[in-house]
């Protein structure tokens, strides 16, 4: 409201300057000599937000010019009645646009001075701060000796006239600024001295006072303000494309394994559904909502709730309520899949993106943030992309004239663990039968810090990797137990069956296949430093079949019977010892005996 006011009281006040008749030329004054210069000082400042007030008295018009400007990006909107055009930077670009239409130019042009002018004083009209500068860097001398007041602050005067010679046109040029002694300018990131306005008028006769003025041009200033709005105005409206801008790679970089949550809307309504994505595994899942899968571009039962797709082992596999989930043939014409290929994420997220040629439209940069925005043109359409670094949030938005569709996609890392788990309960097992292979230098403890889950992941890829075999690694379901020695683990497996239709080998034909291949050891990685492998030999029933125990007894060791020997040889001299006593003892009783009958 106040920058309107601003403008109606210029143009009323210039309207009342029109009103009083001739110009006269002040360059034929007789005190129009002087040596002052305008100040260095009165150049405008690397950041500010301008309005002015431009008026061309010939042609009776007038416009008003704002720009916003730090450093080298600016924002700078012309308008008059008719027309209202604005040029702006996208990164090193320039771009003009209106209502309707946007291309990139080589320059700015604010406004045009007449020839007769510029063939005396040329000066730079790309911007405000370039007019300004270009005035005062050609030195012009002058004199500065009187007082204008310009929307209500008291200016300095000054006024320098340019002439080929005494007796031809001149050209004067008139800039008035706040002086140390004038108001301060009312935002505190400015300091006078500051431009209030600029007149330049040509004259045919440079020495007579009522010399025929043929053109005036003049700039009056509303006061600085901060360029704090520069990122709003610097934003091309949505729905409106750029022609000449550069086309760019989007530098998205997706996680080997990631989930996306999405919100879609569009003139059938809202639409909330998750989406995983696992490049290891190659298998993409989707959530159904109403029947409907939107990235899977496919439709399913009401009751269904999720869809997965295998690329590698072309299997789809449909979660419902009844049955919980069928696996099948993975159908042809999915928009995850190319052939037996996954379809790159980009291209899941943003349909036909290899086709379109993107250019960045805006780059707001802050510590820990970016929010990168793109626009391409397609089949009448403006496809607006912007990436949030900080959310993981993506917007794709499709204009037609008005927005036409919208998608919020914000991308999380996750662990497909919990999905891969699901598809093992896909699998029928007719067969009970059990076997095992023993991990050799791995116990139980440390398979179990590596979660027993991941472990299960990564040897079921494994296994289904060997040497002639064709299964999927989801029909093979582990657990652990321990082994004889506990520096060893077990494992057990149980191989369930394919589902029908299916060209994958049958359990059996698998076990076969493992056997074979063990007696050489497989090696399992889990990371670059941690191999494990097994022990090479031939899978075993599980549970193993009750063992025959061996004799309890099976001889003596040598230090053994070395220990029993020394045993031996004390008893035999403590019992001869005891016989000798026993006879010697004897023999003394017989001998009293005697002695006491005599």
């Amino acid at each position: 409201m106040l920058k309107i006011a601003y403008g109606i009281l210029l143009f009323f006040g210039t309207i009342g300057k029109c009103s009083i008749g001739p110009f006269p030329n002040l360059c034929a004054r007789e005190d129009k000599a002087g040596s002052a210069t305008v100040p260095k000082d009165v150049k405008l400042p690397s950041s500010y937000k301008v309005s002015a007030v431009f008026t061309d008295w010939h042609a009776k018009s007038t416009m008003e010019i704002e720009e916003t400007r730090m450093d080298e990006t600016f924002a700078i909107e012309t308008s008059t009645r008719e027309h209202k055009l604005r040029w702006s930077t996208i990164q090193n670009n320039i771009v003009l646009r209106n209502k309707t239409e946007c291309s990139v130019v080589k320059e700015t042009l604010l406004f045009s001075l007449s020839s007769d002018i510029t063939e005396i004083i040329p000066l730079n009209t790309s911007s405000i701060s370039a007019f300004v500068s270009s005035i005062i860097d050609r030195n012009i001398s002058g004199s500065n000796n009187y007082v204008r007041v310009v929307s209500g602050v008291e200016g300095v005067g000054w006024l320098g006239c340019v002439n080929v010679t005494e007796s031809s046109a001149v050209v004067a040029v008139e800039v008035v600024y706040a002086g140390t002694d004038s108001f301060s300018p009312p935002s505190p990131g400015f300091k006078n001295p500051l431009v209030l306005s600029i007149t330049i008028s040509r004259f045919n006769n440079s020495s007579d006072v009522n010399s025929t003025m043929t053109s005036r041009i003049s700039l009056d200033f509303a006061p600085f303000q901060e360029a704090t709005e520069l990122p709003t105005k610097l934003k091309v409206p949505h729905g409106i494309i750029c022609n000449g801008l550069p086309v760019v790679e989007i530098p998205v970089e997706f996680p080997d394994d990631f989930v996306v949550l999405y919100t879609k809307k569009d003139q059938d309504g809202s639409v909330t559904g998750k989406l995983s994505y696992d490049s290891r595994h190659n298998i993409s899942g989707e959530s159904i909502f109403n029947g409907r899968a939107y990235f899977f571009n496919q439709s399913f039962s009401k009751d269904s709730y999720l869809v997965v797709h295998d690329a590698s082992h072309g299997a789809e596999y449909i979660f419902s309520s009844t049955p919980s989930c069928v696996a099948h043939a993975l159908p042809t014409a999915v928009g995850d899949m190319t052939s037996d290929q996954m379809t790159p994420a980009i291209q899941l997220l943003i349909p036909q993106f290899h086709s379109l040629n993107f250019s960045l439209y805006s780059n707001i940069s802050a510590i820990g943030m970016s929010v990168l925005e793109y626009r391409a043109f397609s089949d009448g359409k403006v496809v607006e992309v912007v990436l949030d670094n900080l959310k993981a949030t993506s917007i794709v938005t499709h204009f037609r004239g008005a927005i036409e569709s919208s998608i919020v996609i914000t991308i999380f890392p996750q662990d497909s663990i919990s999905l891969i788990s699901r598809l093992n309960g896909c699998y029928k097992h007719t067969s009970n039968e059990l076997v095992s292979f023993v991990l050799s230098g791995v116990s139980m403890d440390k398979l179990y810090s590596w979660r027993e889950e991941v472990v299960s992941d990564h040897m079921a890829i494994a296994l289904a990797a060997i040497y002639n075999a064709s299964i999927s690694p989801y029909r093979l379901s582990f657990f652990f137990t321990s082994h004889d020695n506990i520096e060893n683990t077990r494992v057990v497996l149980k191989v369930a069956d394919g589902w029908e239709g299916a060209t994958e080998m049958n359990a059996s034909q698998f076990i076969v296949a493992l056997n074979a291949t063990l007696l050489g050891g497989i090696t399992f990685t889990l990371s670059d430093k941690e191999v494990w492998k097994t022990m090479e030999a031939p899978l075993t029933p599980y549970p193993p079949p009750f063992p025959i125990s061996p004799p309890s007894f099976i001889g003596y060791t040598g230090g053994s019977m070395f220990v029993l020997g020394i045993f031996m040889l004390i008893f035999g001299v403590a019992v001869g010892a005891g016989g000798v006593y026993a006879v010697l003892r004897r023999q003394r009783i017989s001998t009293l005996a005697y002695q006491v009958f005599e």
